[in-house]
């Protein structure tokens, strides 16, 4: 009987042989990356033509520099929720401020707002960095602002190592938000918010699947921002947001007209180049893979910053090695899975199609014959599911934001929601939880509620770091809200905010924001100081 785990000297002698054999290679020009490196060549300019992409249309050029010499977070805002819910009360506060006004800090925010000025749906700037060192200048490469793809390069084995600097420079968006609106300039708030969005969205650009799903966080945090900042402004007794100035936001964020334009969200380009790719290094010319390279490879892959596990995950991809597929049926299932996630992308919300299995959950998912496929498309689910997220947030907020702009000029709210069309917003976007096709739902709990009631109780879910906990809503206050996941329209009393794709129940609340209701029920605990 054959044993399932190689014994630690043939996985060692295979570890070394991999080495080896990928040293070799690395020096040889390797057609897949350049392939995908082609795709940030060039451009649809303003008359609508593809053209070479000129080097200050390039946003990386411009912002990497900036990020290089930026300051690392004081840890109390080491990462975007923690930054985006700090207040000046808060005891680090002091720190924060400090750090977020320092001069390195400061040219970053300067570099964002230049890489975000051009506000044209095609004649924006792009972030076009290469993958890999080739092409990148030496000192981004030095400061770790660059995409890693290993020795040889694989696309498979991309580490997006600027994106932890672009994440700083969120926390740092957040805490300079949070100043901001402190000091009574709302606006400017706002405008930083925006910024981070609009740059959030040449990320969501990128042509893998890793740093398109994180430039799609990014935007949706950027939505968060906004909604609190405005939500807060609402809530002060005097509003430094003016009509104008939500107007003017709430007409940028058009999904048509602005560079936001989900709608142009494209599938990933460079994901099935990156999986044959990998078929090629880990089978070689033969059918079947590689039993030198195959295990060692994937292992590499895995084990990521934690090298003591290689020997334990290089017996695992070994298993897989002996019942992996052969390599036409390899190539031809990840072709299929391609293929089906490309048809899917483009598909209604509600096209039936959606509720199937996909060619993944058939041909790869718990297959261990094709394992080596979800190293590239386990995270394609997630990235449908992102992408309706954010038309939910999108639409959302511009039609709070507008709903908002009525409140201060008219110092109560609509008897419904088509009431801020089109003076504040020219259209409204319809809901795209909901089946029925209907807008998002909208009510003011004083005025209302069944039964004379003027109160309106509500239990928000905020994800897994945090226990759920329940509100209050009264006078002076209104409600807008998706449908949710489950298409039922549930009056808010479940509201799920950003966790809506974590849960299968509830509704998609956007105002009010749960970041700021979360901040609000922190302080009250005495969690937030």
């Amino acid at each position: 009987m054959i044993s399932r785990v190689p014994t630690l000297a043939r996985l060692a002698t295979a570890l070394v042989v991999a080495s080896a054999f990928m040293f070799s290679a690395a020096a040889r020009a390797d057609d897949y990356t350049d392939q995908a490196n082609k795709l940030y060549a060039t451009y649809v300019n303003l008359s609508g033509r593809t053209v070479p992409l000129p080097s200050e249309k390039r946003s990386d050029l411009v912002l990497l520099p900036a990020l290089a010499k930026m300051q690392p977070p004081p840890a109390a805002v080491s990462d975007m929720e923690s930054a985006a819910l700090i207040t000046p009360k808060s005891r680090e506060w002091e720190a924060a401020q400090a750090w977020a006004t320092a001069s390195q800090q400061k040219a970053v925010l300067e570099a964002l707002a230049a890489v975000t000025k051009n506000e044209s749906s095609l004649g924006h700037m792009v972030f076009a960095q290469p993958y890999g060192v080739d092409g990148v200048p030496i000192d981004l490469v030095a400061a770790d602002l660059y995409t890693e793809l290993g020795d040889p390069p694989l696309l498979a084995a991309a580490e997006f190592r600027y994106l932890k600097s672009v994440k700083n420079m969120a926390c740092l968006v957040a805490v300079e938000c949070n100043r901001l609106a402190a000091d009574g300039k709302s606006g400017d708030a706002l405008e930083l918010a925006l910024r981070l969005g609009l740059f959030a969205r040449q990320i969501a650009d990128r042509e893998l699947a890793g740093e398109k799903a994180t430039g799609m966080d990014l935007l949706a945090f950027a939505f968060t921002l906004m909604d609190d900042i405005a939500y807060r402004d609402f809530k002060s007794p005097t509003h430094s947001l003016t009509i104008e100035k939500l107007q003017d936001v709430v007409k940028r964020l058009d999904d048509a007209a602005s560079p936001i334009g989900l709608a142009r969200i494209r599938i990933p380009a460079a994901d099935q180049l990156a999986a044959e790719q990998l078929v090629a290094r880990v089978y070689g010319n033969g059918d079947k893979p590689n039993p030198e390279i195959f295990a060692a490879t994937l292992a590499k892959m895995s084990v990521g910053d934690r090298p003591l596990r290689m020997f334990s995950e290089a017996a695992g991809w070994e298993d897989v090695r002996r019942v992996a597929a052969a390599k036409p049926q390899t190539l031809a299932n990840i072709r299929k899975v391609a293929g089906d996630f490309k048809y899917r992308w483009g598909l209604d919300p509600f096209d039936p199609t959606i509720a199937s299995d996909s060619d993944y959950r058939k041909l790869v998912a718990g297959n261990p014959a094709m394992r080596l496929a979800t190293v590239v498309y386990r995270p394609y689910p997630r990235l449908l599911n992102l992408r309706k997220d954010l038309r939910v947030q999108l639409e959302g907020s511009r039609q709070a934001l507008a709903m908002y702009a009525y409140f201060i000029k008219n110092g109560t709210f609509p008897a419904i929601l088509t009431g801020i069309r089109p003076v504040y917003i020219p259209d409204l976007a319809k809901d795209p939880f909901d089946p029925q096709g209907r807008n998002f739902q909208f009510f003011v709990p004083s005025r209302d509620l069944a039964g004379g009631r003027k109160i309106h109780e509500m239990t928000v879910f905020v994800g897994k770091k945090y226990k759920p906990f329940a509100v209050k809503l009264g006078e002076g206050e209104f409600v807008l809200y998706s449908v949710g996941p489950d298409g039922d329209r549930g009056w808010a009393k479940d509201a799920t905010g950003g966790a809506a794709s974590e849960l299968t129940t509830g509704d998609y609340v956007i105002w009010p924001p749960d970041l700021s209701l979360l901040r609000q029920h922190l302080i009250q605990e005495g969690q937030l100081k």
